[in-house]
Parts: C-alpha cells; structure tokens; sequence
C-alpha cells in the first residue's frame, strides 16, 4: 500500500515536471520483474508528454524468456526510445526476442561507474589464495567454491579459501560453517566493504565466482577483482563470458562439470606463469583499457541526452 501511495506521488510529480518543461529527456533504469508495472505507467506518462526516453536495462529476467509485461512495457513507451545495455549479448537478446532496431541501443557496461585505477602492491603468499565474494547462497555459487576447496584439499594442494559478503540463506549458511571446520584452508570473514573489501580483493590469486542465478547481468565483483589484477574464473551467465574473457580468465561453460573444470583450470594455473607480478598488471592495463572505453561510452550518452533535451523530440 505504501508503494502504491508512492508511486501516485511520483506519477504526478513527473507529470508536473515534463509539463512545466517540455522536450525533457527522461532516463529510467527499469524493474526487472513485476516492478515493471509501474514502469509502463510512467513510461506511458513520458511519451504522451512527448519525452526523449532512455531506458537503462540491469536484468536478463525477461530477456531469459519472452515476457508479456516487458512488451507491453515497449508498446507503453513508444518509437522513441533508447536503450542503454550493459553488453552484446544484453543487446543481441533485446534484438532477437522484441525486434528492437539495434541503432536505438547503447552499450555502458558497469565498468564505467569505476574511478581509474590506482597502482596497487600484492600481498604475495606462500600458498594460493582463492576467494568468493556474494550475496552468498547456492545460486551465486557458494557450494560449487566450496566443492573446488574440497577438492584442492583432498589432492594436497597449498592453498587458502576465502568467503566473503553476506549470507542469504539458512542453507548457505550451514554449507559454509561445515567447510570451515572440515577444511582448516577455508575461512568465512563475513561481510566487508570499504577498506576491507579492497584488502580482500588485494590478497586474492584467484577469484572464484560460479554463478547460477538465472537472471545474473554484469555482476561488480568481476571487475572489483580485475582492479587488482586478479585472475577471474567465472560461468557464462548473462554478460559475464565477455568480460572474463576480455580480462584474460577463464570461463566454465554452463552445460560443462564446473567443479572438475575450475580444478583443472587451476593445476594449469600453478603450472603456468598466469600469477606472475607482470601477468597481473597486465591484467590491470586490460582492465583500464576497458574502464577507459566504458567511460567513453558513459560520456557518449550524456551528451545524447543533453542534445535530445535541447533539440526536443524526434
């Protein structure tokens, strides 16, 4: 009830606002389920005020599937509209399930939103260090990091496990307590943001993000860990096989064993020279190059909403 009050508030403070100024250039960052409800009303009041419309996407929730609402959504908002995407395959998916035209669609990864990178120094240790960071539950792959551990454990292998963020669920909760005190290697330092976030991210060999959520996008940890040149092993889900691979990791396709292929993955790690202090700022200058470019791309549609606002409609 207090959501709907809300959205009434808003519904006739936006109107209020695109009548007192027309040509407006509106940007909203839509829901991803049935929050989109009160999207359509809003992009509806847009377009009948004749606004230059961005939509921003940040869910593969109805691009895994056909959604009705999220058509109806399109129909709501009109011809004139732009989409800003976080990758190709968020805009190829728009293209091939809603026949949008590809010349309306704009690619700002998330990457954008990063400052530039400062110099950083590793904090070098004996043993391999993996880390999983996450809202953690079994969909963002907390089991199968738990999984590798067991197996790098049980093979003999040097190595330290660390989790991180907060635990979604009873379940997750009890996987981790039980690996903890099965494997002296692992360790559950709880949520950590700030300064303690860069620490962990700084610390880590490799970083270990074995999603399974349905509607993952372009998760920030990916890139959070690529600021310190970090090797990312990561699955397919939504526009995350792009960026690992760009980055130089390794990625686990979704029909694939995942346990056995990160374990592999990671023997030809400690056999190889990936982990160097030169393999790791190279990663560092492949991230920035990417920032660099996502900034650009950032830029590039700020000034379109700036000439949108000042020539009027389309």
């Amino acid at each position: 009830m207090i959501k709907a009050l809300h959205a009434v508030h808003v519904e006739f403070h936006l109107i209020f606002k695109l009548l007192c100024q027309r040509g407006q250039a509106v940007y909203r960052p839509i829901n991803g389920g049935y929050g989109q409800i009160y999207d359509v009303i809003y992009l509806f009041t847009c377009r009948i005020l004749k606004s230059n419309i961005f939509i921003h996407h940040h869910s593969f929730n109805y691009l895994n599937s056909y959604s009705r609402l999220f058509r109806l959504l399109l129909v709501a908002a009109g011809g004139r509209v732009t989409h800003v995407v976080l990758g190709e395959k968020m805009k190829a998916d728009l293209c091939t399930r809603y026949s949008l035209n590809p010349a309306n669609i704009i690619i700002v990864s998330n990457l954008a939103f990063f400052d530039n990178a400062n110099s950083f120094e590793h904090w070098a240790g004996k043993s391999l260090v993996l880390g999983h960071l996450a809202n953690l539950s079994v969909e963002k792959g907390v089991d199968d990091f738990i999984s590798v551990c067991r197996a790098l454990s049980d093979a003999g292998i040097s190595f330290k496990g660390v989790i991180a963020g907060p635990i979604s669920d009873a379940g997750s909760s009890s996987l981790i307590e039980a690996a903890c005190l099965e494997m002296r290697q692992v360790e559950y330092i709880g949520p950590v943001y700030g300064d303690a976030k860069v620490e962990f991210f700084r610390s880590l060999d490799i970083f270990v993000f074995l999603s399974k959520y349905k509607n993952e996008a372009e998760p920030l940890v990916l890139y959070e860990a690529a600021e310190h040149g970090v090797f990312l092993i990561g699955t397919e889900r939504g526009c995350m096989a792009p960026v690992i691979k760009s980055l130089h990791g390794f990625v686990v396709e979704d029909c694939s064993d995942t346990v056995s292929e990160v374990v592999l993955e990671i023997y030809n790690i400690i056999d190889g020279d990936v982990l160097t202090c030169d393999a790791r700022e190279y990663r560092r200058g492949l991230f920035n190059a990417m920032r660099s470019q996502a900034a650009g791309n950032l830029k590039a549609l700020i000034n379109l909403m700036g000439e949108k606002f000042v020539s009027g409609p389309v």
